[in-house]
């Protein structure tokens, strides 16, 4: 099932039903269980345009009167993408940020697609020799993450994570509105295998950073092991604020596909060979 696919809401705390304004599926409570993900849009609308007039040149939201704020997982409810918190310990957070910290040697660089990533991540693959622990308490609550995505969306397939890195983002960082699978300009995307995204964060103790998705005109704060998951398509394109102070903000990225040709080594030991090996058997047939 792709980003555009129906499901059902696997929720635990709540069951939502979904009405449909000015062509927009929204959701609201309700006693008893409907479709909830009804279509989850990808093409631009008025509203992309106005949410990225709204996030000026150095990276800061000015806010419209009707901007939603969201500061824990409840105030996400009825919102057509995960909030979830506590996904990563806050023992484990911590952990994390050390391992990192310990792990700098490991940094990239000069990264070979984007120059806006370069010093800026380290791979888990690189910290797995010296950072084991970390690396396991990192895996474990990326594999939470996936699952609550694939609940979520009720996907009829599974994903696959294509990265499984750390990220650093320094005061004065930011990263205008995008999406992750899409060109506003309705060229090819290089990577638009990426259906899902979603961001752990392991720290809060910073001014700014926030994410905001355009569209929606939502903007989530984050909060130490919050794990926010959303579709690839401009329904969920989004903006990280201008990190302003306090600490460096540090995430655990996830993009997800649902072809295994893309699954990550570390995280899908042997899936993405066998993909490849049997698309190539089927290639000389």
């Amino acid at each position: 099932m792709d980003r555009r696919g129906a499901g059902v809401l696997l929720a635990a705390l709540a069951i939502l039903a979904c009405e449909n304004i000015h062509g927009v599926i929204t959701q609201r409570p309700s006693p008893v269980a409907q479709v909830v993900v009804d279509a989850v849009r990808d093409e631009q609308t008025g509203r992309n345009q106005l949410g990225r007039a709204r996030i000026d040149a150095q990276g800061r939201l000015h806010a419209s009167r009707r901007t939603r704020r969201i500061a824990a997982a409840n105030d996400a409810r009825g919102l057509d993408f995960v909030c979830a918190e506590d996904v990563m310990s806050a023992a484990d957070c911590a952990h994390v940020v050390a391992a990192f910290d310990a792990s700098r040697d490991a940094i990239v660089g000069d990264d070979p697609v984007d120059a806006y990533w370069s010093g800026r991540y380290v791979w888990a693959a690189d910290m797995i020799a010296s950072q084991p622990d970390a690396v396991r308490r990192m895996r474990d609550a990326s594999d939470r993450a996936r699952l609550l995505v694939e609940r979520f969306y009720a996907l009829r397939a599974p994903l696959y994570n294509d990265i499984f890195q750390l990220v650093q983002w320094p005061i004065g960082t930011s990263m205008r509105p995008h999406a992750d699978g899409a060109n506003p300009d309705g060229s090819p995307h290089g990577m638009a295998y990426r259906l899902y995204a979603g961001i752990l964060y392991l720290n809060d103790d910073y001014d700014g950073g926030e994410l905001y998705f355009t569209a929606l005109d939502v903007v989530v704060k984050p909060r130490r092991g919050m794990f926010v998951g959303f579709t690839g398509g401009f329904r969920h394109e989004h903006a990280v604020t201008r990190v302003d102070s306090g600490a460096m903000r540090l995430t655990m990225s996830s993009l997800y596909s649902t072809d295994p040709r893309h699954a990550d080594r570390l995280l899908h030991p042997g899936v993405a060979d066998r993909a490849r090996s049997a698309a190539a058997t089927e290639g000389l047939r």
